[in-house]
């Protein structure tokens, strides 16, 4: 399958999650909370590509839920991870706590960023 297909289909996923539950409401939402939206997802999809840059380059995956080369399941396990994410966030600001649902999406994309961040330090070692 073409890298361009599965990057444009998580994305269009992940984008079509977060827009929909808010197209069913008209209320105005928190900037902080679109923010901790954004950062769940940028953060999931810069950790999946630097894990699929790492595996080109011949790194392996420590994550024994990944395992080393398995697209699908990278892909599957971002995606329920954003999902899970992004379901939380929108639980607690339909509760009225919005801004405190952003807080909270910023604070759980700091690991998959710092997964990021990590994994692009070792593809600089590499090439």
């Amino acid at each position: 399958m073409s890298k361009n297909i599965v990057w444009g289909g998580m994305l269009a996923f992940c984008l079509l999650f977060a827009v929909s539950a808010q197209a069913q409401e008209k209320q105005e939402v928190s900037p902080i909370y679109r923010a901790g939206q954004v950062a769940v997802v940028a953060a999931n999809l810069a950790d999946i590509h630097s894990t699929m840059t790492g595996w080109n380059l011949g790194l392996h995956e420590t994550n024994p839920v990944i395992g080393t080369g398995n697209t699908g399941r990278l892909i599957g396990y971002k995606s329920l991870s954003i999902g899970i994410n992004l379901t939380l966030m929108y639980m607690l600001k339909k509760t009225g706590h919005d801004k405190a649902a952003g807080w909270v999406g910023m604070a759980m994309s700091s690991y998959p960023a710092y997964a990021a961040i990590h994994n692009y330090r070792l593809n600089a070692r590499v090439r």
